[in-house]
């Protein structure tokens, strides 16, 4: 082993940061018992001097670019005396320690830990010379990339990988600019070459479970507060023929609340004062958006239960959206500028997937008529019960539309749950979704059940699809 350089008083930064005998980034000549083995050069003075491995590998550290230093001036220890780390079977300090390169004209050094900078550990990587000798081998510093990146090893061994600095942050930034650390921008996939199934089914559940924008809540949440006021809002005139009238038994299912508990007007009224204060609990949001759907979800699920099957579908699919929204982080502030679980909107997706679908499927299996030349929707647009509107009137003397209208119907509600996770035909599905409510809410007599369904859509459209929306509308989002 070659003996180690005698101090150069000349040069403290070589002394301090390079690795003599004497001391390991100390300036006074001495060595700390925790300092590790040293790596001498195996010539004195020369910039391109072939140097030894530290014993175990160099250590992992977080390269950065600096300017070069001069030769005058002290530097003092880059990290305090108990930051020392354990490493293999003694201790080693150079985790936090500054170190130059034998050429001082392109200094590398690690970053000091604790700056808040995040850092990468990454080793060294050297060349053997072919010269090498018995004692060791010997090696060349770092050899320079053609593109001006560095040529490092992996520390699994894995072979080397380019490393290229980006480009500073700023002009006069005073912080270095850290290299990258992983495979080239357009190289191939290490999991993929090695042919590993379970990392790239990590990668995939990776991509499906990713945050996702959550500015759609927001508009959801709003829209809700419209949809639930409008549907609501007008059972107060109805309370004294419907929910506070126990003679009327003309509506009957499995479960009817009206044979357990008799509502008598007076609470009636509470329950609907109930319901409203749970629709502007929801408008407020924040920390009463949960409490305050669970104060509406009592209401009007009395008034559900109260009715059994005397209900219309916006009644129902309320309450499924509720839960939705029950679900999400709608509770939050700001949230155009989050990310969160797609979990919630996963939800949504399959309660609509299942109204759309089972009625498609249901026309397509059960109702054959509605293949033929479109009469059976112009008898819809005639029914007396739901229909007679002047719009459907004249829709039903159109022979030559009604085909198309009843074919696109069928096969949108059909398709609806395949179709709505393909994020090019997501929009399109929607669009189409939003003209079919439009002609039934001018065409039928069906309440809010247009503005109810409508309600979800913001979260319903693919998330990256409603931030460019966002954003093009003049909103920010970070």
């Amino acid at each position: 082993m070659a003996p180690p350089l005698p101090p150069t008083p000349a040069d403290p930064i070589r002394r301090a940061c390079t690795g003599s005998e004497a001391g390991v980034g100390a300036l006074d000549g001495t060595r700390r018992p925790y300092d590790p083995p040293l790596a001498p050069a195996a010539a004195a003075g020369g910039a391109d001097a072939p140097r030894r491995l530290l014993p175990g590998g160099v250590p992992g550290l977080a390269v950065g670019q600096h300017p070069p230093l001069g030769d005058a001036g002290a530097m003092a220890d880059v990290h305090p005396p108990g930051s020392q780390r354990r490493s293999g079977g003694g201790l080693s300090t150079l985790s936090g320690r500054r170190r130059v390169a034998a050429d001082r004209s392109a200094r590398a050094v690690p970053l000091p830990v604790g700056l808040g900078v995040p850092l990468q550990p990454q080793q060294l990587q050297e060349e053997p010379r072919p010269d090498a000798g018995a004692g060791g081998e010997h090696l060349r510093p770092a050899r320079a990339h053609p593109r001006g990146g560095a040529v490092r090893r992996d520390p699994l061994g894995q072979g080397p990988r380019q490393q290229r600095a980006p480009g500073r942050p700023g002009a006069g930034a005073d912080h270095p600019s850290l290299l990258e650390v992983g495979a080239p921008r357009g190289g191939p996939d290490p999991a993929r070459r090695r042919g590993d199934p379970m990392s790239w089914l990590q990668r995939r559940l990776d991509a499906i479970y990713a945050p996702q924008w959550a500015g759609g809540w927001l508009a959801m949440r709003w829209l809700w507060v419209v949809a639930a006021t409008i549907q609501h809002g007008s059972d107060v005139l109805s309370i004294p023929d419907v929910w506070g009238a126990p003679d009327m038994l003309f509506a009957s299912g499995p479960w009817r609340l009206a044979e357990h508990i008799y509502l008598t007007p007076t609470m009636a009224y509470g329950v609907w004062a109930m319901t409203m204060l749970g629709i502007a609990g929801v408008a407020v949001g924040g920390r009463a958006l949960r409490p305050a759907l669970a104060l509406w979800a009592i209401g009007a699920w009395m008034f559900l239960g109260y009715e059994a099957l005397n209900v219309k579908a916006h009644d129902r699919m309320l309450a499924w959206i509720s839960l939705g929204l029950f679900l999400s982080p709608a509770h939050e502030r700001d949230l155009t500028h989050k990310w969160r679980s797609p979990a919630p909107r996963w939800f949504l997706i399959i309660v609509y997937s299942a109204i759309y679908g089972v009625t498609g499927w249901n026309k397509v299996l059960h109702e054959p008529a509605w293949w033929t030349d479109g009469v059976v929707l112009g008898q819809h647009f005639l029914h007396f019960h739901h229909g007679l509107k002047p719009l459907g009137i004249w829709l039903s003397g159109q022979t030559w539309l009604l085909p198309v209208m009843t074919l696109t119907t069928i096969l949108w509600e059909s398709l609806f749950p395949l179709l709505i996770w393909i994020r090019r035909l997501n929009p399109i599905v929607l669009a189409l979704g939003i003209a079919f409510h439009s002609v039934l809410l001018l065409t039928m007599s069906v309440g809010p059940f247009a503005i109810v369904m409508w309600s979800a859509y913001p979260v319903l459209l693919h998330p990256e699809l409603a931030r460019a929306l966002w954003l093009r509308l003049g909103g920010r989002s970070r």
